[in-house]
């Protein structure tokens, strides 16, 4: 069977290649989704085109991305190289292999592949319901992981991988995207990274870790979002993603992309528009809950390019606090932080923060906040969503003086009545 792919990737397995979750992330991550590929035992190998997910168990295939090996009766002398009995018994032990081993006495492995084993992932021996993963290095410097789920008789099942666009770094951590069922679970613990395949049909997706999760392409699916920890970072145009987006205590939500169901963020949550500055839009309603905590960023005049802001196609609900971030005084004009259909709620309260500022406080009346600082009044409507900065009035010294004149006149007068 031919190989579909133009990528020409050899494939290395190697003990330092089965990237441990404590390496950090710099890279775009590509995962497959749940795949379910069955390995059994009565021929060489799965054949495994790692970008497109094609798969093939017809026979020996040279330039496939991956060759998946765990049973049967011989190994297949390429390139692609994956973990091998020692016997031919269901629960034979696993053989650590380095470069130019032998296996079964016959098949010496080439080592302008390379080659290595994954006891370290799998264990020792084909026991049920063994989970663990393989490591990879694709040409090129790209390198990503496999996980697979062992039956116990020798066979196995591949279940998801990933791999990075990095070209090089060689930094992406086992178990960083899981999927159970329709779930897919990023997990930021051992470092930020982007995930750079999209998500659709019903799956769900949960934002797990305290660092960062970047989502760059376009999702489709109508499955619920859930930050429960750290930061996501939606880049890419979800709109047609319709499942809630839930924002919890602790965790954030930014971007400069399209967020396409309703989203609430929970007391505690934070959500924090653009990448510094950027426009985040939401398709549908946005919900800022009371405790919860809006930051927002102003370094000039341009909206998405100066300052963040907020579009919401459906209805804005104002909770929680909004902090206006400036390591400068703000210049004279007009901010549209928040664009909306319609709107209500309030916020309870509104500071100017930043080293141009020392925390200063708006004052509410209905849905006007003011505020004045340094000769500069600071007005932001829930009405319009418009934050509109003016110079302070300051009377001129002819003013003063006839402001003096009619008080002295007026005393003057008030004394001819006595």
């Amino acid at each position: 069977m031919a190989h579909s792919s133009t990528h020409s990737a050899h494939f290395r397995v190697a003990a330092a290649l089965l990237l441990s979750s404590a390496l950090p992330v710099a890279a775009d991550v590509l995962y497959s989704n749940l795949q379910d590929l069955s390995i059994p035992t009565n021929f060489d190998g799965v054949y495994i085109d790692i970008e497109s997910g094609t798969n093939d168990t017809s026979g020996t295939t040279f330039d496939w991305d991956v060759n998946l090996f765990f049973g049967g009766i011989g190994v297949v002398n390429s390139t692609g190289f994956q973990p091998v009995r020692e016997t031919d018994a269901g629960n034979g032990t696993l053989s650590n292999l380095a470069w130019g081993d032998t296996v079964n006495s016959s098949s010496t492995f080439d080592s302008s592949g390379g080659t290595g084993g994954s006891t370290d992932h799998l264990g020792s021996t084909f026991t049920a319901g063994t989970e663990g993963y393989i490591g990879f290095e694709l040409t090129g410097g790209n390198y990503g992981w496999m996980r697979v789920v062992l039956d116990g008789s020798g066979s196995a099942l591949v279940k998801d991988w990933a791999y990075d666009t990095s070209g090089g770094t060689g930094a992406i951590a086992t178990g960083n995207v899981l999927q159970s069922g329709s779930t897919v679970t990023v997990d930021s613990s051992s470092g930020s990274f982007t995930l750079g395949s999209a998500l659709s049909n019903d799956q769900s997706l949960v934002k797990a870790g305290s660092g960062t999760t970047t989502l760059n392409a376009a999702s489709t699916n109508s499955g619920t979002t859930t930050v429960s920890s750290g930061m996501l970072l939606v880049n890419g145009d979800n709109s047609a993603a319709s499942g809630a987006v839930t924002v919890a205590s602790g965790a954030s939500l930014g971007g400069s992309g399209i967020i396409g169901g309703a989203t609430t963020i929970q007391s505690g949550g934070f959500l924090a528009p653009g990448n510094s500055p950027g426009i985040l839009t939401f398709s549908g309603d946005l919900t800022l809950a009371s405790g919860s905590f809006t930051n927002m960023e102003i370094t000039g005049s341009t909206r998405g390019t100066d300052y963040d802001g907020i579009d919401v196609g459906g209805a804005l609900t104002y909770g929680g606090g909004l902090t206006l971030t400036s390591n400068t005084l703000i210049g004279v004009g007009e901010y549209n932080l928040f664009d909306f259909t319609s709107e209500s709620g309030d916020f309870s309260s509104i500071t100017l923060s930043g080293t141009a500022y020392a925390n200063n406080a708006f004052t509410q009346d209905g849905d006007v906040w003011d505020a004045i600082v340094d000769n500069q009044t600071y007005t932001y409507s829930q009405v319009t969503g418009n934050l509109v900065v003016a110079t302070t009035a300051v009377p001129e010294p002819e003013t003063f003086a006839l402001l003096g004149g009619l008080l002295a006149l007026g005393t003057v007068m008030l004394r001819r009545r006595r």
